[in-house]
């Protein structure tokens, strides 16, 4: 494996404490790529991240990909049945990275001889949940065989268990289709409750004794949402929701925030139904988007409310993230004006591509509503590829083409020398009734592909791929420069961006919650204004990190903090918009 690894969070750590002690502002700097690492293959062989998150420790999880043979520190893993006369030999792995290590602590596969991969990625303490596909008879993760009785993909959500040296599988569970194909698109945990959205074509969708009849014609796509309850050693199928009418619709990404669920995806050509809810295409000629909420309710659900987005033209999403009330859509538009609510974005990009948008919705419990969105580009399309939110910070990773320089607010990226598209970050600061890019940053080189963002405190961890192509053989991030396996062969990467000044610190120069007792230990408490709709309370460290998530309750006016396990100094206290510092003994 190669590995250049400078600098890393903790070298931060003290700084940002600091800055919370003194309660003042901090000076924006320039964003910087402190490490970045490949992996290391066999020269035939191929390796994806698909997707990422990291635990409450810091450490960072990858999910993915291979064919051949893959090294992730000390563990060499390989795909069975790869050959060059069988290349659709593909496995599915799971590492795990340590940044105070600065290395693996352990990686694993999964699959069958044919093909596997792991494309999400949850976390939710020692619990880890994955969701793919395989093709063939038959898939193993560990102790745990999955079967699949068509001849066409089988979708999968696996549980695993964070053993320390490794990950056992506990359970699985799989979803099929009598023909054509179903495949993932989100997942999201919420205590024991397991969300995943996904796709099918054919007539029918079965998981375990239940069946989905596809509501259009047979080889057009449904998108449905459906809940798992894990048991821990156990998890069995719950309930699902389907998109409804004849037309194509998505279901692309998910977002859990207490018992309300949120999806997000794209429909065309004419309406889509959610629940009692008709949305209506702005053009049969194109695509619109739409968030929609869903209630939890325990054994059921209920769709509460939908929202429809776009224009006369082509929209897409790219992301879709909830932090207490406030939803986070990312995405991308062609229309000539794209609307969000009584929001309108103009198209400006002159190169024929799209526009990438960011937009906030706020939901007041049975109704929901735009409350700010922002475009960025300028006259220069770019592609967004992944949306991380950590507190009040909102972060945005993807593509724009070479020699073209896109705008993020008043920031201006700069070419990308070479012929190969070039990655960027962006930082996004929500002020509650408004948002602002803070910055923008790329410093890369070559053809890499963000498909995984993960914040971690003061730093922000992409992943993906790099080396598809010859002509780009490598990929640089700042001074540092990774190659390739071999020619045009898809490499995998994990590369660290130091944010210059987390949000936490920002704002806690002017904290909005009085906690008593404080200084506490065991618990604190504050008043809140009682609200209709749940909210989240989160404990962050000085970096910004989340270390404790609650939920409060509807109609409540006092909250609980829990202080138990949490080593003695200071903290920050967020709930919804509003932060307080808090003193640990």
């Amino acid at each position: 494996m190669l590995l250049i690894f400078r600098s890393l969070l903790t070298r931060f750590c003290g700084f940002w404490l600091l800055a919370l002690l003194l309660a003042g502002s901090a000076q924006a700097q320039t964003p910087a790529w402190q490490a970045a690492l490949s992996t290391s293959q066999s020269t035939n062989g191929s390796a994806w991240v698909n997707s990422s998150a990291a635990d409450a420790s810091g450490n960072v999880y990858l999910a993915g990909e291979f064919n051949g043979t893959l090294t992730l520190g000390t563990t060499t893993l390989t795909s069975p049945g790869y050959s060059s006369t069988n290349p659709g030999a593909v496995s599915m792995f799971l590492a795990k990275w340590s940044p105070s290590a600065n290395r693996f602590l352990w990686a694993i596969r999964g699959g069958g001889p044919g093909f596997a991969n792991a494309g999400r990625l949850a976390v939710n303490g020692t619990s880890l949940y994955v969701a793919g596909t395989f093709v063939g008879p038959n898939a193993s993760f560990g102790a745990v065989t999955l079967t699949n009785s068509t001849s066409t993909p089988a979708l999968f959500l696996l549980k695993l268990t964070d053993t320390g040296t490794g990950a056992a599988a506990v359970w699985g569970q799989t979803m099929l289709t009598n023909v054509n194909n179903v495949a993932y698109a989100d997942l999201a945990v919420e205590g024991n409750a397991v969300y995943l959205s996904g796709n099918f074509s054919g007539s029918v969708l079965t998981i375990g004794t239940y069946t989905m009849p596809n509501q259009g014609a047979i080889n057009s796509y449904d998108g449905f949402i459906a809940k798992f309850t894990d048991a821990g050693a156990t998890g069995s199928f719950t309930w699902a929701q389907q998109l409804g009418g004849p037309d194509e619709q998505e279901a692309g990404f998910l977002a859990v925030s207490g018992t309300s669920v949120y999806m997000a995806g794209a429909f065309r050509p004419a309406s889509l139904q959610v629940g009692a809810t008709v949305l209506t295409n702005a053009s049969l000629s194109g695509s619109d988007v739409y968030v929609a909420k869903l209630t939890d309710a325990g054994a059921s659900s209920s769709f509460v409310w939908a929202l429809r987005a776009g224009g006369t033209g082509y929209e897409h999403v790219d992301g879709l993230k909830a932090s207490g009330s406030g939803i986070y859509l990312l995405g991308g538009y062609d229309s000539p004006t794209a609307g969000f609510g009584t929001i309108n974005l103009a198209r400006t990009a002159t190169d024929g591509g799209r526009n990438m948008y960011l937009t906030k919705l706020a939901d007041a419990g049975p109704t929901g509503a735009y409350v700010w969105a922002l475009p960025a580009g300028g006259t220069t399309s770019v592609q967004s590829r992944r949306l991380a939110v950590q507190g009040s910070s909102v972060y945005v990773a993807g593509i724009y083409a070479n020699a073209t320089t896109p705008s993020f607010g008043s920031i201006t990226l700069q070419p990308s020398p070479g012929n190969a598209p070039n990655q960027f970050v962006t930082k996004i600061l929500d002020g509650g009734s408004s948002g602002g890019f803070q910055w923008a940053y790329a410093g890369t080189q070559g053809n890499i592909e963000p498909r995984a963002l993960t914040p971690v405190g003061a730093t922000v961890f992409t992943s993906g791929v790099f080396g598809t192509d010859a002509a780009n053989p490598t990929a640089r991030f700042d001074n540092i420069t990774l190659t390739a396996a071999a020619t045009a062969r898809p490499t995998a990467f994990l590369a660290a961006l130091r944010d210059p000044m987390p949000s936490a610190v920002r704002q806690a120069a002017q904290p909005s919650l009085t906690l008593h007792p404080n200084p506490a230990h065991g618990t604190s408490r504050f008043a809140v204004a009682p609200e209709a709709a749940h909210r989240t309370l989160q404990v962050l460290d000085g970096t910004g990190r989340e270390l404790r998530r609650q939920a409060v309750l509807p109609h409540a006016t006092m909250a609980v903090v829990d202080l138990r396990g949490l080593a003695p100094g200071l903290y920050l206290v967020r709930c919804g918009t509003a932060l307080g510092r808090l003193e640990v003994q």
